[in-house]
């Protein structure tokens, strides 16, 4: 394969065979993503550290966020999960539903009880699964470092839906952390119905594994 720049609009596309639709509509709309929350985008990522443990990536904005803030109608569901984990818990709901905040909370719990956990904006992970597709990024590089903390946020997953292959190409991370029991949180303006429409049969039965709770309109983004 040879290296091109993803901004330079006059890449021939063409040379990419199958994923040349996918290499054009990210060179045409590079800033193309759904509606989410200006205000949350805005603050600064900080590590948050308890003990020996260290949450990264974390919003400045939630980096103190606690489960006694979520929406109390969400509370016994968040406190059942958080009593025995399971390998994933998935928060959807509309824009400024508070899927964040409610992710950052449970999070930060489980930094408490001594977990490691890295925070990713599955937005901006498009540009390393592109140049993955483009066989200028191994996978190892692309995504290999989400298959490592024992708590992975992945938070406005549905940025990743207007180039739905790049959606599919999440799937070995979902299998790798089921299969060796690890937790992924993910919040997204869809269901997961909505993004299992995207993978293959195999993948489906992993994010089975979640625990999907729906966050109502109206909850508060900001503590």
């Amino acid at each position: 394969h040879r290296r091109h720049d993803l901004e330079n609009k006059s890449t021939p596309v063409d040379v990419f065979m199958g994923n040349s639709t996918v290499i054009l509509l990210h060179q045409l709309f590079p800033e193309r993503h759904l509606e989410k929350c200006p205000t949350v985008a805005e603050f600064p990522l900080v590590d948050v550290s308890e003990g020996n443990s260290t949450a990264r990536n974390i919003p400045e904005i939630f980096s103190e966020a606690r489960i006694d803030e979520c929406p109390e109608a969400l509370r016994p569901q968040i406190e059942e999960w958080l009593g025995a984990p399971g390998v994933g818990l998935w928060l959807w709901g509309q824009t400024t539903a508070g899927k964040s905040k409610v992710a950052y909370a449970v999070a930060l719990e489980l930094l408490r009880r001594g977990m490691d956990c890295l925070s990713v904006k599955a937005g901006d992970l498009s540009g390393r699964l592109i140049q993955h597709r483009m066989g200028v990024m191994s996978h190892d590089l692309a995504i290999g470092a989400l298959m490592e903390p024992p708590v992975l946020i992945l938070d406005d997953i549905s940025n990743l839906f207007w180039l739905w292959p790049l959606a599919a190409d999440l799937r070995p991370v979902f299998e790798a952390r089921v299969t060796a029991g690890k937790i992924t949180i993910v919040t997204s303006n869809l269901s997961r119905r909505d993004y299992v429409r995207f993978l293959d049969v195999e993948a489906v039965e992993y994010l089975f594994d979640f625990t999907c709770i729906n966050l109502p309109p109206g909850a508060p983004v900001l503590p």
